[in-house]
């Protein structure tokens, strides 16, 4: 039988290894920066915090979210103007 990882819904998240993306990405980039100014320990306190804060998140309002936040919000933040027309509705 071949090894392979089968979602058991429709919506499960991506996995690296065996965490969600996303947490990986958080916890690896808090932990490289720290490093790096050598703080680790600093690192590993925001690492914790923030991921229960993001799953947080994602719990109460769906994995969508911060990316239906930031589709709608993140261009007037930046000053780009789209037109009304062009942006499709998300639930």
């Amino acid at each position: 039988m071949d090894n392979f990882w089968i979602p058991r819904t429709l919506n499960a998240p991506m996995l690296f290894f065996i965490f969600q993306a996303d947490n990986f990405i958080l916890v690896t980039v808090i932990m490289t920066i720290t490093s790096l100014l050598n703080i680790p320990y600093i690192g590993i306190l925001m690492s914790v915090l923030l991921v229960k804060t993001w799953n947080g998140l994602k719990e109460g309002d769906g994995q969508g979210l911060v990316m239906r936040f930031l589709y709608w919000h993140l261009p007037i933040l930046f000053g780009i103007k789209i037109q009304s027309s062009i942006r499709e509705y998300i639930r």
